[in-house]
């Protein structure tokens, strides 16, 4: 495989986690594409490989750095919605008496 196509398939697996990846990052992923080294040996250094494919896949680096607000599910039980629990009422203490 020659090296453009090396570039878009670690690009388009980065646009797929939703942003660029560190070295570390990218090195402790059990699904990329190419071994860490590999693409080290390749380019020579991470921060030439960022610059690639900022310049080259603008589209999926714009994948990688848009802000996208993560999806909450509200929690729910056998297909009620459970919202935010009610404030507990609590009992006050019973004045001591005095002798």
């Amino acid at each position: 495989m020659n090296r453009k196509a090396i570039l878009l398939k670690v690009a388009e697996y980065m646009a797929e986690k939703g942003k660029f990846m560190s070295q570390d990052e990218y090195k402790r992923a059990s699904d990329k594409p190419y071994n860490f080294v590999a693409l080290r040996r390749l380019w020579a250094s991470w921060s030439r490989l960022e610059g690639l494919i900022q310049a080259n896949h603008p589209d999926l680096w714009e994948k990688m750095n848009s802000p996208v607000a993560p999806k909450v599910e509200e929690p729910h039980v056998d297909g009620v919605k459970l919202g935010t629990p009610k404030p507990v009422a609590t009992k006050k203490a019973p004045a001591k008496k005095e002798k």
